[in-house]
């Protein structure tokens, strides 16, 4: 074998050809996730060169740009947003927003007090300097975001439907349980009552002209006859107080922050169960799978693939016939939404139009391999 080659190295190169040379890019999908991760630091790095460090973290400015909580403003730490509807229409990407430092969140139809400064925004409104917040808020990183409001007031009255209601005259005294009506104003009048009647129904009746001692008789009657009823119907009132020129996308983002506090509430009230069942149950659960492997590995596998399939299967029949996808449904359900939104009314054309597209053979095509 000679250092400069010959038939036994051909041989040998032949025998070992090295690594494939043909290469290609893999894992296309993951680039963009990477592209974010790695930008985003640069990003947020790039956004607070020119301001006080990571202040604007956790620290809110108001319309001057002074931040709260700090040197004059100490005793201020929160950002209050008192006209996001004026903010919106002047800026519509929210940066430029109008800020009041206050030094708790105010509730609903709470106040806040502006103050003289200089720099950055003037004063709105200096005459009369006071402002009232149409939604309750609730502090997060140092600013009070807005969120919906929940009813102020929530009542509950159950009726039958079936058999329906006796219709009497409003001055005859009711002689049975199925004699004690609903409204006409709210469509129960052919319902009757399965339980005590609320204040909102008592002044139902009275407002329709029924009189006193008739109502007593009502109220006295109500609830005695339900062993009778076969169909029962729930009538719900809800009264909720909220401002009447917010602007639409104001009400579209509060009703997320609405239903992220309440959860977030409902999480932090019930967070000795939220970390027993997470920390405690996993560790339970870790240490009866891994011993069950240790005495019966297929019983275990069976089990775990028996639950995969049954949450696939539950997930696809929510998606394909709940949620009303094939049908069309859910489009109708969109375009509802869009209409009440913005106050615009949707053809009845549209529903004829989505029934036909979502059962062309291309879309049953994409459901179908959904579902699979």
């Amino acid at each position: 074998m000679g250092c400069c080659g010959g038939d036994d190295d051909d041989e040998d190169v032949n025998d070992n050809p090295g690594p494939d040379i043909s290469r290609r890019c893999t894992d296309l999908c993951c680039l963009p996730v990477l592209l974010i991760f790695t930008l985003w630091p640069l990003s947020v790095i790039l956004l607070l060169k020119d301001v006080d460090g990571a202040l604007a973290l956790t620290h809110g400015h108001d319309h001057y740009g002074q931040f709260c909580g700090r040197e004059k403003l100490r005793d201020k730490g929160y950002v209050f947003y008192p006209d996001l509807s004026t903010d919106l229409k002047q800026d519509p990407s929210l940066m430029n927003r109008y800020g009041v430092c206050v030094e708790k969140c105010p509730d609903q139809f709470g106040k806040a007090e502006d103050y003289p400064g200089e720099g950055g925004m003037p004063m709105r409104y200096p005459e009369n300097p006071t402002w009232l917040a149409d939604l309750p808020t609730f502090e997060l990183a140092g600013r009070c975001i807005p969120y919906d409001p929940p009813p102020n007031y929530t009542t509950a009255v159950e009726f039958c439907g079936d058999p329906q209601c006796k219709v009497i005259d409003k001055q005859s005294m009711p002689s049975s349980p199925r004699e004690v009506c609903g409204l006409h104003r709210d469509g129960t009048w052919n319902f009757w009552l399965l339980e005590k009647a609320d204040d909102a129904l008592v002044d139902g009746w009275r407002r329709e002209g029924v009189e006193p001692k008739v109502i007593d008789a009502r109220v006295e009657m109500a609830g005695s006859g339900k062993d009778d009823c076969k169909v029962k119907v729930l009538r719900e009132t809800r009264v909720r107080t909220e401002s009447a020129d917010t602007h639409v996308i104001i009400s579209l983002l509060t009703k997320y922050t609405g239903y992220l506090f309440r959860v977030s509430t409902q999480i932090y009230d019930n967070r000795a169960i939220v970390i027993g069942l997470g920390v405690g149950g996993s560790m339970v659960l870790s240490f009866i799978i891994v011993m069950g492997f240790a005495f019966c590995v297929q019983c275990i596998l069976n089990v775990l693939m028996t639950c995969l399939f049954l949450v696939l299967i539950c997930m696809d029949y929510v998606l394909f016939f709940q949620a009303g996808l094939i049908t069309g449904r859910k489009g109708r359900m969109i375009l509802d939404a869009f209409g009440k939104a913005v106050n615009v009314e949707v053809p009845d054309q549209m529903e004829a139009l989505l029934q036909e597209q979502a059962n062309t053979e291309e879309w049953q095509t994409i459901y179908k391999w959904s579902s699979s």
